[in-house]
């Protein structure tokens, strides 16, 4: 009983997030974030968890608060450590009380994003989505050495694809690729979309299986924009029974080579997204993408919140933690990126994104900026002062 019960519980979820994120969202964007942010305060803030993170720098605290927590538990890892433990649990009103620690981030409403900033905080996305632009006659695969590669590996193997609307197809990468891809890459932290969400999105859009040998190995599912039918999304992909050994062999590259091809030559799309990705510039998956030719757009499936980030204190444990994470944010003219300079692997070309509309360097008063920085996005912190510096520029970038 409690089985089928749960199953009637996810079905009428899927449907009503689908309803949600499919039809009214490219609709009705404001109206949909208002009732939500409305729903949030019905609910009552989330729990502020105190964590104390320890690295080569020393020791730091963050305090956090989160509605989802898979996507509380990323960016406790990203600002706290992997390895952070939680010190303290309480309720807590953002209204009213500050946090006290050396990093603060929350999960706020989106349109309460420029209040904050007053604050001194920094307003990320949730998400950001990456979109190639496709044109006819025009090769949309970026001239690079490295992408160029990548496609005589998918040639090599021999990959081919077929695309369907078959259901059982479908069941097959729902059971077979997408969920136990899901689970080996993000483990107790995977969001897995439920069948009927998917098998809706289906029905205005197609199954991309990769095969090799007549085996089916991968798959990835596009589908149609509610609004604007020469734009396609990729919802969800997966890899036959959740084998990453398969990423060696180019697999998950394939599905990203043939739904491009298909999207501009077999149905005339201008524009395919590569779904969405974290709001860090190092992270894996926007790098990898953004060498497929990938623009960073804001996400409006997940703007009704943002989280806002606040540095307290300036410490080597902070400055350390700033360093590893340069982050996206959310400003007056779209997208800008921030980034500590001292700690980023591979240089400043590695930062750079499409998409962003500015890219702002923080170095100490004793560090020279990247030869390629430009001198007016560069912020040089003063001691003493580092905290009131770091604060203005979160107002800055958002008004």
């Amino acid at each position: 009983m409690t089985s089928w019960l749960g199953n009637v519980r996810r079905g009428v979820w899927d449907e009503a997030s689908y309803l949600a994120n499919y039809h009214l969202r490219p609709r009705l964007p404001r109206l949909v974030c208002t009732v939500e942010a409305a729903q949030q305060r019905l609910l009552g803030r989330a729990p502020l968890r105190i964590l104390e993170g320890r690295g080569t720098e020393g020791h730091q605290t963050l305090a956090a608060s989160f509605r989802e927590p898979r996507l509380g538990r990323l960016f406790e890892r990203r600002f706290a450590g992997k390895d952070a433990v939680v010190r303290e649990q309480r309720p807590f009103d953002h209204t009213k009380q500050t946090a006290g620690s050396d990093i603060e981030a929350h999960e706020v409403p989106a349109f309460e994003r420029t209040a904050w900033a007053r604050r001194g905080f920094f307003g990320l996305p949730l998400w950001v989505r990456q979109v190639v632009p496709l044109e006819r006659g025009v090769d949309p695969f970026p001239p690079s050495r490295h992408i160029r590669h990548r496609i005589r590996m998918i040639q090599r193997c021999g990959y081919g694809y077929e695309v369907t609307r078959d259901r059982a197809a479908f069941s097959e990468f729902y059971d077979r690729m997408y969920s136990p891809t899901m689970l080996a890459r993000h483990g107790a932290d995977a969001f897995v979309r439920g069948r009927r969400y998917l098998e809706r999105g289906l029905r205005h859009g197609a199954l991309l299986v990769v095969t090799q040998g007549g085996r089916r190995v991968a798959g990835i599912l596009n589908v149609f924009h509610a609004v604007d039918p020469l734009h396609v999304s990729t919802w969800a992909g997966g890899l036959l029974d959740g084998d990453l050994d398969l990423l060696a062999e180019d697999a998950d590259s394939a599905c990203i080579y043939f739904s491009i091809q298909w999207a501009l030559e077999k149905v005339g799309c201008r524009r395919i997204s590569l779904s969405v990705t974290r709001p860090f510039l190092d992270d894996g998956l926007l790098r990898y993408r953004k060498r497929w030719g990938a623009r960073l757009e804001p996400e409006s499936a997940w703007a009704w919140n943002v989280v806002v980030l606040r540095v307290n204190r300036w410490t080597p444990a902070v400055r350390a933690t700033l360093c590893s994470n340069p982050f996206i944010v959310v400003g007056r003219d779209g997208l800008s990126g921030v980034a500590c300079w001292g700690g980023v692997a591979g240089g400043l070309d590695d930062l750079h994104a499409p998409g962003l509309s500015s890219l702002t360097i923080v170095t100490e008063h004793d560090q020279e900026p990247p030869p390629t920085a430009s001198p007016d996005f560069v912020v040089t912190l003063t001691v003493g002062h580092e905290v009131e510096q770091l604060q203005a520029l979160a107002h800055a970038l958002a008004e």
